[in-house]
């Protein structure tokens, strides 16, 4: 029997945590190998790994958890189609023994697997004993030396579902094999069960990562979505963060902006930032530096402290570099990720990417949304300020319905000092919300004056936002100049 008293749990992890209406409340969507297909918030990454296991929703959840204390919104996805394995690579292993992936077994993640003979030896036998070092992320980050054995494959443990399978023969010190392996996919049904999951929910959030990579239709599905979502009876102003598919492993980098453009040379979309390219970060389950999605690293951008409204960029470069862990450049400063410092391309297909500014560090390039050219909705910035100010006065407006409105006796329109209240009441309403910061270098309400409110029983308001100016670039001229060649003064 317990003993009556006090029990104290502490938890740790917390200093992190950012005040409400400082940086964005995430949502994540992606699959997992446990855990309910239903929202639920987490405030710790440990509680996110115990709930669902592994799988991309851990990875990404947990990442943005640690990297800004924020609590996540998280919606395990059903998958249709299982993890697998790209091709193989045994260039270089001089040994006799055929290395194969293991079908039958599926990966539940995108990894970089690595198996690295550290003694040869024959396969099967004791004697001389074969050991070696597996990775997940290609032998940035190592396992311990261990002994083969008699055993004739290889299982990846932490049940990360990685198997390679050894034919009869020898294996040779330094003898390297490696794929790439592919993580589990939704379908379009599984998509719309999450989507649906995180609309009912009353957990509060501003934005949604979608873990996994998606191609132009599931784009255009999210797009859809998000519209759906804003309008009536839903009312719920939202953004969304997306990534295309990486680069493979034959892929250069100029043929990896082409391909990219292709995939997206028809979406054109107004809530959705589409992000290219991956960089190599910190895992923050596990601590390995794992290839992920850029839209990872930008959900952690718009989730930080540093974003304390809605005009805040997420490209703002006084906010200084992304965190030390987020890589685009080798050890040696060679190019391992797509930069499009020198490689542009991808921010001309409206994509938002990374990019090095000298040696300062890795930056977002813009905040871009994918809309199409020319749109008032092309910057993340613009989004959420209208947002903003959508659910102001949306909330504003909805205390006036089956209220109380005179009209004129002799037009039978709305009489003017009544649309004055109601008018003044928005600009009240909108001041707090976004002119006090400032997020928006204006805003008002007009109520319609010539409608005949009594026939319609509709009030017509019209609201503009004038915003803040976010330069992006800046010309400045300079040159020397010589004192002694000035005219003086007598």
């Amino acid at each position: 029997m317990t003993l009556s008293g006090v029990t104290v749990n502490r938890i740790d992890y917390a200093l992190g945590s950012l005040p409400p209406g400082i940086g964005e409340n995430p949502a994540v969507i992606g699959p997992a190998s446990a855990g309910a297909y239903t929202a639920y918030a987490f405030g710790r990454k440990e509680d996110i790994v115990s709930t669902y296991t592994g799988g991309p929703l851990v990875e990404a959840a947990s990442y943005i958890n640690y990297g800004t204390g924020k609590a996540v919104t998280c919606v395990r996805s059903a998958t249709t189609t299982t993890g697998g394995y790209g091709t193989i690579n045994v260039t270089g292993v001089t040994g006799t023994s055929a290395a194969t992936v293991d079908a039958a077994v599926h990966p539940i993640d995108e990894f970089e697997a690595y198996v690295e003979v550290v003694t040869g030896g024959t396969i099967a036998s004791a004697s001389p004993a074969i050991t070696y070092r597996w990775s997940l992320d290609n032998g940035r980050s190592k396992s311990a030396v261990t002994a083969l054995g008699t055993a004739t494959s290889i299982t990846i443990p932490g049940s990360v579902g990685v198997k390679f399978n050894f034919a009869s023969g020898t294996l040779v010190a330094g003898d390297i094999v490696r794929v790439r392996t592919t993580p589990p996919k939704e379908g379009v049904s599984d998509m719309t069960a999450a989507y649906e999951a995180l609309r009912v929910t009353a957990l509060e959030w501003d934005f949604v990562l979608v873990a996994n990579c998606l191609d132009a239709s599931e784009i255009a599905s999210l797009e859809l979505w998000m519209q759906n979502l804003k309008t009536p009876p839903n009312r719920q102003p939202k953004w969304a963060l997306c990534n295309v598919r990486g680069p493979t492993t034959a892929e250069s980098f100029a043929a990896y902006v082409t391909a990219a453009g292709v995939i997206v040379a028809n979406v054109n979309v107004l809530l959705t930032a589409v992000a290219s390219g991956y960089s190599r970060t910190q895992s923050a389950v596990n601590a390995r530096r794992y290839r992920r999605p850029v839209a990872w690293v930008a959900a952690v951008r718009a989730a930080s402290a540093g974003i304390v409204g809605p005009a805040v960029s997420l490209a703002k470069v006084a906010l200084g570099p992304l965190p030390a862990d987020v890589q685009i450049m080798d050890e040696n400063g060679q190019p391992c990720e797509h930069n499009e410092e020198l490689f542009p391309g991808m921010d001309a297909s409206r994509f938002l990417c990374l990019r090095t500014r000298g040696k300062k560090g890795v930056f977002i390039e813009k905040d871009r949304i994918m809309a199409s050219v020319g749109s008032d909705y092309d910057r993340i910035t613009r989004v959420k300020v209208m947002n903003k100010a959508e659910q102001v006065w949306t909330d504003y407006l909805e205390n006036r319905v089956n209220g109380e409105i005179r009209v004129n006796a002799k037009s039978g329109f709305i009489l003017d000092e009544d649309a004055l209240e109601i008018e003044n009441g928005g600009k009240a309403a909108i001041e707090e919300a976004l002119l006090r910061r400032p997020d928006a270098s204006d805003a008002y309400l007009v109520v319609a004056r010539n409608n005949n409110i009594l026939a319609t029983r509709t009030l017509i308001c019209d609201g503009r936002v004038v915003p803040l100016a976010n330069p992006e670039n800046i010309t400045l001229t300079i040159g020397f100049s010589n004192p002694a060649a000035r005219i003086q003064p007598v």
